[in-house]
């Protein structure tokens, strides 16, 4: 907290050249090229630095060498607010795949798979995903993780706190079923929306 314009952010040792104080409390940040692996992710301010945690880590990943990727214009592939019987009125425009659209509130400590490949223009073949991933709706704090595996990692995609809507661009590989599980670490259920902007097909030889 405490953000002014002469913060840095660091992404393991190397400092973020572009970072951008939208208020006391948020920080945007560009992360630097490095090599694949994980890296703690630290705030300086006047106050000191912030210290390290789990939830606190980006990791980079191996380039997919070869594979293509198509963008698109951003689309709405799930939104967990829309499941309930009184659906909020954004939800008749939306349009979600039938496959994600009885998706619930996230509790905490659990995941929900959302069908990308076949959905929302993107190819049954499609290996990976860009998306943009938002949290909202919650009275406690934690984060959402999205992944592919069958196990969820315990690093966030986006952190979140009670009463706050917030949203962080994310890169998932698909299961073998052409979905993304997106889990909440955190103690008390929280809305997902999950924007596709584009997906990755495997390289043809």
């Amino acid at each position: 907290t405490n953000f002014t314009s002469s913060a840095t952010v660091m992404f393991g040792t190397i400092t973020a050249t572009a970072v951008t104080v939208n208020s006391a409390t948020s920080i945007t940040a560009i992360s630097p090229a490095e090599s694949p692996g994980t890296v703690n992710v630290t705030v300086t301010t006047t106050g000191g630095t912030s210290s390290t945690s789990s939830t606190d880590q980006f990791t980079y990943l191996t380039p997919i060498s070869g594979d293509a990727y198509t963008p698109i214009n951003p689309q709405r592939l799930a939104d967990t607010r829309c499941s309930t019987t009184l659906q909020p009125s954004y939800c008749s425009s939306e349009n979600l795949p039938t496959a994600n659209a009885t998706l619930s509130a996230i509790s905490g400590g659990k995941s929900i798979s959302v069908q990308v490949a076949g959905e929302a223009k993107i190819p049954t073949d499609a290996t990976a995903v860009v998306g943009n991933l938002t949290a909202t709706g919650s009275t406690g704090g934690g984060y959402l993780t999205v992944y592919a595996g069958s196990t969820a990692p315990t690093t966030s995609d986006v952190n979140f706190s009670a009463g706050t809507t917030n949203a962080n661009m994310v890169i998932s590989g698909l299961n073998s079923s052409g979905q993304v599980n997106i889990a909440n670490g955190g103690g008390q259920s929280v809305n997902a929306l999950l924007d596709v902007s584009g997906w990755f097909t495997a390289a043809t030889s």
